[in-house]
Parts: C-alpha cells; sequence; structure tokens
C-alpha cells in the first residue's frame, strides 16, 4: 500500500545509481529509462574503461562473468580468471574484466541480471528472458550516461 498514491515526477532529489538493477540489468538502456520514468531526476554511473581506454558505465570493472554473457561466447578467453567449474566443496569461479575487451567486443554482450552461481558446473550462462528479447530489439548496453531531453525531462513516457 505504500506505493500507491501520487503519479511519480522527476525530482532533482532523486538520483538514481545503475539505473533501476532491480527491474532491468544494470547500465543498460531499459534500466536507465525505467529510473527516468520513475521520477529519478540524474543519473549517476561509475565509469570504467575498455581494452582501447573507451569509456563506458559499469558499476565494477571486473564484473562480466556475473552481468553479461561473456562466459557463453568466444571472449572467455579474455577473462583474467577463466571459468573453472565447482566440483565438491571448491566453488566455481570466474572473472572477466571490462580493460580485456575492446569497446567493440563490450558492445556485443547481452546484459543479464548481475548473479554469479557459485556452483554452477559448466561456463555456459543462460540470458535472463528480458535480456534475450533486449538483444532482438537491439538494445545495447550503454557506454555513457543518457542525454537529458525530450520525454525524460519530463518525467519519462
Amino acid at each position: 500500500m505504500s506505493c500507491t498514491g501520487p503519479d511519480a515526477a522527476v525530482s532533482l532529489f532523486s538520483i538514481v545509481h545503475r539505473g533501476a538493477p532491480m527491474q532491468f540489468p544494470e547500465h543498460t538502456v531499459e534500466s536507465n529509462l525505467a529510473a527516468a520514468r520513475m521520477g529519478a531526476g540524474i543519473l549517476e554511473c561509475d565509469v570504467t574503461f575498455t581494452k582501447d581506454l573507451e569509456l563506458v558505465c559499469r558499476h565494477t570493472q571486473n564484473d562480466l562473468h556475473s552481468s553479461t554473457n561473456i562466459l557463453a561466447t568466444p571472449l572467455a578467453s579474455t577473462c583474467v580468471t577463466p571459468f573453472t567449474p565447482a566440483n565438491g566443496v571448491t566453488k566455481a569461479a570466474a572473472e572477466c574484466r571490462t580493460s580485456e575487451i575492446t569497446l567493440a567486443e563490450y558492445r556485443t554482450r547481452t546484459p543479464k541480471m548481475d548473479a554469479a552461481d557459485s556452483a554452477a558446473t559448466r561456463g555456459e550462462i543462460v540470458p535472463s528472458e528480458l535480456a534475450t528479447q533486449a538483444k532482438a530489439a537491439d538494445l545495447n548496453i550503454i557506454t555513457w550516461t543518457i542525454a537529458r531531453s525530450g520525454p525524460l525531462v519530463r518525467g519519462g513516457g
């Protein structure tokens, strides 16, 4: 009941970090648009760099293995810690960094809700239905903040 009431309105006192990561994969167009439609007046993002020194919005430099489909692609070979399957008491492990791939390669990743399975026995990660739909709609992980113009200034929609 606490969420019922007036419609959301843009407020410069509402600062969003990573978009709406509980609804969409973080730092994606759909995540940032959702946050703007919910009234976020300011979009703040962490910035990191790619191998070719391009800046991209990422919460963490080394989380591509848990927030994209990189382990299910040939780019898995760029991971600084290759995927190691869980085996008895040993947990699954991988570490894939944004700085190990180019901007062009970064843009080929399919975003997914941030998650890691420490009991995984295969490097294949099945993208969420939302991530699959986003890729089919040609929506990519964004590489900078969204411009504050058009419907976003007026509160979304």
